[in-house]
């Protein structure tokens, strides 16, 4: 019984250390997702920008017309949100999954 004991307890310590390192790599992942999901927020945000004022300065002027406005104007937010929920979507779910390891 004191043996199996020990190697529960020689099983478990294998374990955490295992965990351990699964940990260390994923915060570094989150990391560098966290980094490129910054810089793609930042081109998609410029990006979409440009869509959204030239759509609203184009109707005025006469440039495009009122399906065209629509199109440059939610393709312009779709470039800034795609990005920024892709990221917080990943950054997020390995948390959670950062999480449920530290449960065991």
């Amino acid at each position: 019984m004191i043996i199996l004991k020990i190697i529960g307890w020689i099983l478990y310590i294998a374990l955490k250390m295992v965990i351990g390192v699964i940990q260390i790599v994923l915060t570094f992942l989150a990391t560098c997702i966290s980094f490129g999901g910054r810089v793609f927020q930042l081109a998609g945000g410029l990006i979409g920008t440009l869509f959204v004022m030239g759509s609203l300065i184009g109707l005025p002027m006469g440039i495009v017309s009122g399906k065209e406005f629509w199109q440059m104007f939610f393709l312009g937010i779709a470039f800034g949100a795609i990005p920024a929920f892709l990221a917080s979507v990943g950054r997020d779910g390995i948390y959670a999954v950062k999480g449920v390891l530290n449960k065991i």
